[in-house]
């Protein structure tokens, strides 16, 4: 390990045990904290990973999980399906429960189903993967 690296990862760990924001992207120090971290990198470093979980947790939450937490919420309380052009949540609804997008989660959608499947449409393809049943045009 370098001098470099090891200077790098213990003003990461500082700045967590200092309570800090996790390094902005533009960052070169968010880019060192990326290399450690990701498993896909040659610098992972599965130890500092484990550490800065523990230190600073908040690091590694992903809004993706707030957004649907919310959205399970408003499907629980039998609201209506967020519209895509009026509500903040609508186009982030379609990108977890379009089978296209990079965001879909095949989970969410069952679960979401689950709790309301009025917010799916009769034609859509998630209704038939959910249910067995297809429409077919009178």
């Amino acid at each position: 390990m370098t001098k470099s690296s090891e200077k790098a990862k213990e003003q990461l760990i500082k700045l967590a045990q200092e309570g800090c924001r996790k390094p902005k992207p533009s960052t070169p120090l968010y880019s060192k904290l990326t290399e450690y971290i990701n498993k896909s990198r040659s610098s992972y470093d599965p130890a500092f990973t484990k550490a800065i979980k523990r230190i600073a947790p908040e690091w590694f939450e992903r809004k993706s999980d707030a957004k649907k937490q919310e959205l399970l919420k408003m499907a629980r309380a039998g609201l209506k399906r967020p519209n895509q052009r009026k509500h903040p949540l609508g186009y982030t609804l379609d990108s977890y429960t379009k089978k296209s997008s990079n965001s879909y989660d095949p989970d969410f959608v069952a679960e979401l189903f689950r709790l309301a499947p009025h917010w799916f449409r009769s034609d859509s393809s998630l209704c038939v993967e959910h249910t067995g049943e297809t429409k077919t045009a009178v």
